[in-house]
């Protein structure tokens, strides 16, 4: 008698904000492709330990010690201690995700970052259940990981990718990449792409920004949305617009949001993070979207494409991309969609661009978009999660 499909992802997040997640566990449960998916994730103070999602995703959080420990007000700063209590929540982790999938015969284990690998392959090996990798960027490659942690982690997805039944990446360079490194062929490409449901039913061109922040009629406005940090090139969209009078809006959540409203300039916003059926409606506001990293970037963001940049063009607003963010700089080229730019020379464009340029745009934009849509990828699941 065959096993009731049940997929289960592992993912060391609070499952607050997964937006990717979200469309995938949404999708695979409105086709009929699962009748129920579940989230592995982690508790942090303020959350319940299990919920269900408004897409239906069931949402399981662990409680490693050193979080329970955090909650109460110890180990707020780094310290060897805490180091070592952080191993061993992951191993508890580890312990309470073969726990959790044994006793609910999962067919489907998807596992989202590197760092969790291991343990779907340990789960693997305990389980008659197949095995998806589904990699958010280019692992091996991402920003931050060097010396001797990147050698790990380079040693560690060589030494256990083989073992996956398939591997999901959000674009083609990345597949590439993955394809050549290790020689596989079930490899899969699905976009960070909007649903049709939530870039269709809403007007073109809203005023939501210009309301809220009175920004007359006759001054641009551009957009930087997703995470607030440095290394998404915050703080030099900040110092930029700080010397200048056009009117930016940051919307998200981040580490830097205190030093935006910090800067105190009239033409610098900042909106917080809206609900993912409610972001077109928002981004429209704008007239120019922005992904502008300044310095020296790894392979992982050179081939990125993030959910924003087609968030951005579903709102119906070109964009202006660093030429080191090469993927996502080759389809602005190829497709009329905007401007790319090396970052020395930003002012300059930002000086010159005129309302014809952006209603030039904004066409080629509109068009490009309509071939940019979750449920279309999404049919790569269909492949992905067939056997089993």
């Amino acid at each position: 008698m065959a096993r009731r499909r049940h997929n289960v992802h592992l993912f060391m997040t609070n499952g607050l904000n997964e937006n990717r997640l979200f469309k995938e566990a949404d999708n695979a449960l409105s086709t009929g492709r699962f009748p129920s998916v579940e989230l592995l994730g982690l508790w942090e103070p303020g959350l319940a330990g299990r919920e269900v999602h408004e897409t239906g995703l069931i949402i399981n959080r662990f409680k490693p010690l050193l979080r329970r420990l955090q909650a109460a007000g110890w180990f707020t700063s780094r310290s060897r201690l805490r180091v070592a209590l952080a191993a061993i929540g992951y191993v508890q982790y580890m312990a309470w995700a073969l726990y959790k999938i044994v006793k609910t015969s999962a067919t489907h284990i998807s596992v989202h970052n590197l760092a969790l690998l291991p343990v779907g392959v340990m789960v693997k090996m305990f389980s008659r259940a197949r095995l998806v990798y589904v990699p958010h960027e280019l692992e091996a490659e991402r920003t931050g990981l060097n010396g001797l942690a990147k050698r790990i982690a380079v040693r560690t997805e060589a030494l256990l990718i083989g073992r996956c039944d398939a591997v999901v990446v959000v674009c083609e360079p990345i597949a590439d990449w993955y394809r050549n490194a290790y020689g596989l062929d079930n490899v899969y490409v699905v976009r960070n792409v909007p649903r049709r449901a939530d870039v269709a039913a809403l007007p073109d061109h809203q005023n939501q920004f210009r309301d809220k922040f009175a920004i007359p009629d006759n001054q641009p406005i551009y957009i930087y949305q997703g995470l607030i940090d440095v290394a998404r090139g915050v703080r030099y969209l900040i110092q930029t617009f700080q010397q200048r009078s056009d009117h930016i809006v940051f919307m998200g959540y981040g580490d830097l949001v205190s030093e935006l409203i910090e800067a105190n300039a009239p033409n610098i916003h900042h909106h917080s993070a809206v609900p993912l059926d409610e972001i077109k409606n928002f981004t429209s506001s704008a007239d120019i979207g922005l992904i502008v990293i300044p310095g020296a970037l790894t392979l992982s963001y050179q081939q990125s494409l993030p959910n924003k940049f087609f968030e951005y063009l579903h709102a119906g607003i070109p964009i202006i991309v660093s030429a080191n963010l090469r993927y996502m700089a080759s389809i602005i080229h190829e497709h009329g969609l905007g401007w790319v730019i090396e970052n020395e020379r930003f002012t300059q464009l930002l000086d010159s661009l005129k309302n014809e340029d952006i209603d030039l745009a904004r066409k080629a934009v509109a068009a490009y978009a309509k071939g940019c849509l979750w449920e279309e990828d999404a049919h790569a699941f269909n492949m992905v999660y067939a056997h089993g």
